[in-house]
């Protein structure tokens, strides 16, 4: 990990409608936190979600309680003399004000709806709130004027919130900026519904998420002919989104400094998350540093604090796991709860002196499971995170038996870069260029090799396949698949691979829907790829049919049969 100026974050958002402690608030205040915390970057709105500045911009209004004062102007002058760097938040797609005076840069589905942030009950809907802004419209040059604005005040570089500008069919956008753009480029009208069998869809989802990339690409070169040295980080939020960020990521590694892995979900996912969303970023960014963040508060409870043991463990994760920590304090908590620095002052001060051991490190390479966004995409279709939970349970399996294990994405399988690691992981992994299959074959004739379900039934475009594009390698030939709700696999022949499970054992293959809404099980979970063995190769066990759809007991309807 070579020297890295902005390792230990703190990041001050102003996050009401009112922003009601803004007046109380001042940028000194924020950066006597940072030192207490020591934290040598701060990163900082200037223009909140709500739409409006923090400082005295040309094109947004600024915020009415701040009358004649200049926050960002504050916070940096002051932050100068203590040499700590400032990263100004720009870009946030949503901007109610935005809106109103240009409600036709909104996007919008087929229907003309307006597409939101907004998160409601299932059964309420309320008013519209945050409106979000579409990327084709004249609103990126808007986020390209704030950045210039911000870097005339000194700042390190800007942030660019995650752009939500999502390809699936019910995020998808169809306001006039995307239909004539896509019509101009493309000389074919934007697919208004979803059809995973169609190439002119899988296109459009592609074309959707260049948008992205491009815009990212559009500010950096506007930062960097404002101040070269600027630089530019992205806020992926890499399980957020349906898991598409991280595609976007991949995509436009070449136009990001840094990657912001947003790790909100933390406190309702499993131990470890903030390390595996780091290594799930260096993997897609192609290893890009990457801040990794470890809110004040518990889940979205914003204006208290969480535990110190949560606060000091999440921001250790992100540093063993090969990234930096970042700090998020909301406005409310900062001006209204003492225990705000409870915790994070203590890691802060550990990680000061130890960041020089992590200067040109590596990971140990061992296992690599491929988080590989195709097949996500391809194979999960509206369900991605059927495919993403196979990556997932893999990296977790391997992490809790104490193995060293990373992720590696797409671009690492196609470019082969597979050097010291003694095996890869091919969870589900439906999607294999010619290239990552020639890769794994090569990696085959020296390490091992582990593939499930349909892994490379699917070219990198997405198209179902006859037969397996590593079926020599894997010694199967396709023929099909095996659906049941629920099914068992019988051990025929005791191995290694199976542990303490001797011949004639059964595993149980699925599980009931935790949902319980429309079906009894989740979909093709209990599904098996039928294949026929090629040459040399043997089979340690044998799918087995469930004699009927559902057991009776313990919950009717909810047990195996």
């Amino acid at each position: 990990m070579a020297k890295f100026p902005y390792s230990r974050v703190l990041q001050f958002n102003f996050e009401d409608a009112l922003a009601s402690e803004v007046s109380k608030i001042k940028g000194s205040d924020i950066v006597a936190l940072a030192k207490r915390i020591h934290a040598n970057t701060i990163v900082v709105f200037a223009r909140d979600a709500w739409g409006r500045a923090y400082f005295n911009s040309s094109t947004t209004r600024k915020h009415s309680k701040l009358k004649g004062r200049d926050f960002l102007r504050e916070l940096v002058e002051e932050a100068k003399k203590h040499g700590i760097h400032v990263i100004a938040m720009i870009g946030h797609t949503t901007n109610p004000e935005l809106y109103k005076k240009h409600p036709d840069w909104a996007q919008r589905r087929a229907d003309g709806s307006v597409i939101t942030m907004d998160t409601d009950p299932l059964e309420v809907e309320g008013p519209m709130r945050w409106p979000l802004m579409c990327l084709n419209s004249p609103f990126l040059d808007v986020v390209a004027r704030e950045a210039e604005e911000v870097l005339e005040y000194g700042v390190d570089g800007v942030f660019l919130d995650s752009f939500r500008y999502m390809p699936d069919a019910e995020r998808a956008c169809f306001c006039d900026y995307c239909v004539e753009k896509y019509r101009r480029e493309n000389g074919v009208e934007l697919p208004k519904t979803a059809n995973w069998e169609s190439e002119a869809y899988r296109r459009s989802f592609l074309w959707r998420y260049m948008v992205n990339v491009n815009a990212i690409k559009k500010i950096r070169e506007v930062a960097q002919a404002k101040r070269s040295e600027a630089i530019l980080v992205y806020n992926s939020h890499p399980l957020g989104w349906k898991g598409r960020a991280s595609r976007i990521v991949e995509l436009a590694r070449n136009y990001i400094d840094v990657v912001f892995a947003e790790c909100s979900e933390a406190d309702y996912q499993p131990p470890g998350f903030i390390a595996e969303m780091v290594k799930l970023s260096l993997a897609v960014s192609g290893g890009k540093p990457i801040w990794a963040s470890r809110n004040s508060f518990h889940a979205c409870l914003t204006s208290t604090v969480t535990t110190p043991v949560a606060i000091r463990q999440g921001l250790r994760e992100a540093f063993v796991a090969g990234g930096y920590p970042l700090y998020l304090v909301f406005s409310t908590a900062f001006a209204n709860e003492p225990r705000v620095n409870r915790g994070v002052a203590q890691v802060y001060r550990e990680l000061e002196k130890l960041e020089e051991y992590m200067e040109d490190t590596e990971p140990l390479r061992y296992a690599a499971v491929l988080f590989s966004n195709r097949s996500r995409d391809w194979g999960g279709k509206d369900r991605p995170d059927h495919v993403t939970d196979s990556f997932r349970g893999f990296y977790y399996a391997l992490t809790w038996r104490r193995l060293p294990v990373t992720y590696i994405c797409d671009t690492d399988l196609d470019e082969a870069k597979l050097e010291g690691f003694k095996v890869i992981v091919l969870a589900n992994a439906y999607s294999l260029s010619r290239r990552a299959v020639k890769a794994v074959a090569d990696f085959s004739e020296k390490g091992g090799v582990i593939a499930s379900y349909l892994t490379s039934i699917m070219d990198e475009q997405g198209n179902f396949m006859e037969e397996f594009g590593l079926s020599e390698v894997l010694g199967v030939s396709y023929e099909g698949v095996i659906e049941a709700p629920w099914s068992y696999v019988k051990v025929t022949e005791s191995h290694e691979v199976f542990g303490d499970l001797k011949e004639g054992s059964l595993i149980l293959w699925g599980d009931f829907d935790r949902e319980f809404i429309d079906s009894r099980v989740p979909a093709g979970i209990a599904n098996h790829a039928r294949v026929s063995l090629l040459n040399e190769a043997k089979a340690l066990a044998r799918v087995v049919a469930p004699r009927t759809s559902f057991g009776y007991e313990y919950e009717n309807g909810r047990s195996p049969p």
